[in-house]
């Protein structure tokens, strides 16, 4: 870092500590050199170009400027002039990085690699522009002594706003791909007839370049490769990716004239996962459900385990009971593939300490470290594209509706069985046609609505069948979950 040294004659007014060390066993007090004053109205900033072109930038062999120093006076003899620019990707500066500039001459400025870097490792590696917010603390400096000017929380700007144009990306990841197949010993592929893969989260590509699809393989089964969206929409084949192994179930995807197709040959739902930015496959056989056991109901007798259900193979959700250890299967034994935290400890969750919700990282290793929770109900979340879960305390549920003026605060709460699974109450009131639903928490966070025979998280308001005082039943013991009116 390149750092001016401006000799004008009058210092700070704040206090420096001097750092020292001491072998003595009872060292002396610290001492604080003797400085004058310095306002902090001496320093002036004032934000430099808008638009950041960060390759054109690098290309012309420059830095990027950030600002320009426009008033510097009375500053402290002897000392450096440092700037640290905090910056976002949003204006309340959440999960804010800091970047110590370079001052040149009257100017504030950062390299563009090092730019492009910072915004790459912690707010997105989309090579999209990107809007960037910016702060920046003035210090002075002489050797171990570094005192922030103004005082220990001043900003000399605030509320500068960038937009930043990016280094194009080492590799183009398109949003979408799709799957060719043929049968075994097949010679050509029909590039109409490809099936799309889905994306495992609605992040960037270039965040989460990670691809699914779902496929049901019939004897005598299939070869497979996979095509960019843009060879798809030309009808070519241009950018097809085969694998390295035709018969391994995870790889490499390679790419050339003349690749090999993976093979799949026994009968039965498959998942077919590419990451395109590691060029990395995965083949699996597609779960229906995620079973959950556990201390909470068993790890053995997989007839008491409850489940996870999907509708793409990636997403499994579902209300679970849990206590102390438990795990997930893909299928109901624990034979085969089991997901835990793997064998590495500091694969921890992460608990919000204020409501209880738990994330966490996953791996199929059915000898790792499995989870734990407290005795209680969860809404459970999965997504088996990022092997993440997240897991949301269900404390109560209630009956809100028209009937309470949809108040969450005063909404009537269920009582539950030993186990969680049933959930009921007594004499709620309700006109015919009336809508109502059931709130978690006393609040939206976590609902549930939808059908009689389908209850969903988030599902849509239910009507009364008619005027009257019920008995209301929640069944989350099978899937679909149910809900059930009694007239009293």
């Amino acid at each position: 870092m390149k750092k001016i040294t401006l000799l004008l004659g009058v210092a700070l007014a704040m206090t420096f500590t001097a750092c020292s060390e001491f072998d003595l066993p009872n060292p002396p007090g610290q001492s604080n050199p003797e400085v004058p004053v310095f306002k902090s109205e001496d320093l002036a900033l004032a934000q430099a170009a808008e638009t950041l072109d960060l390759s054109a930038t690098n290309e012309a062999g420059e830095k990027v400027t950030l600002a320009e120093i426009t008033k510097l006076v009375d500053f402290p003899e002897a000392y450096d002039l440092v700037v640290e620019v905090e910056l976002a990707d949003n204006e309340a500066f959440d999960e804010a990085v800091t970047m110590t500039a370079e001052v040149n001459d009257s100017l504030v400025q950062v390299e563009p690699t090092a730019l492009n870097t910072t915004i790459y490792n912690n707010f997105t590696k989309d090579p999209a522009d990107i809007t960037v917010y910016a702060r920046m603390a003035a210090y002075a400096e002489r050797g171990d002594t570094k005192v922030r000017l103004g005082g220990e929380d001043a900003w000399y700007a605030t509320d500068y706003k960038y937009l930043v144009i990016p280094f194009a990306p080492a590799k183009v990841i398109e949003d979408i791909y799709y799957l060719l197949e043929r049968p075994v010993g097949g010679t050509s592929w029909n590039v109409t007839s490809a099936l799309p893969f889905s994306k495992t989260s609605d992040a960037s590509v270039y965040d989460n370049p990670v691809f699914q699809i779902k496929i049901d393989v019939a004897a005598p089964g299939i070869e497979w490769a996979v095509i960019p969206g843009s060879s798809f929409d030309a009808a070519n084949l241009d950018g097809i990716m085969g694998v390295a192994d035709p018969e391994a179930m995870t790889g490499s995807l390679t790419t050339g004239d003349e690749v090999v197709a993976g093979v799949i040959t026994e009968v039965s739902p498959y998942t077919i996962q590419v990451n395109i930015a590691e060029m990395t496959y995965k083949v699996a056989l597609a779960f229906d459900y995620l079973w959950v056991p556990g201390n909470a109901t068993s790890t053995s007798n997989f007839s008491r385990v409850m489940r996870l259900s999907t509708t793409d193979y990636i997403n499994y959700n579902g209300a679970v009971r849990l206590r102390n250890t438990w795990y997930l299967t893909g299928q109901a034994s624990n034979t085969g593939v089991v997901y835990t935290l793997g064998q590495d400890e500091n694969n921890k969750p992460v608990v919000d300490p204020e409501t209880g919700v738990a994330t966490g990282k996953l791996v199929n290793d059915k000898d790792g470290i499995k989870m734990t929770a407290t005795n209680g109900f969860y809404y459970l979340e999965v997504n088996l594209g990022t092997l993440t879960y997240k897991s949301s305390p269900i404390e109560t549920i209630s009956a809100i509706g028209a009937f309470n003026g949809w108040d969450t605060a005063t909404a009537p709460e269920l009582s539950h069985n030993t186990q969680f699974t049933v959930w009921t109450i007594s004499g709620v009131e309700l006109e015919a046609g009336a809508e109502f639903k059931f709130c978690v928490n006393h609040a939206w966070t976590l609902s549930f609505g939808g059908e009689y025979d389908k209850i969903e998280q988030n599902g849509g308001n239910l009507k009364a069948p008619e005027s009257g005082k019920f008995d209301i039943t929640l069944d989350f013991s099978t899937i679909p979950y149910t809900c059930t009116m009694t007239k009293k």
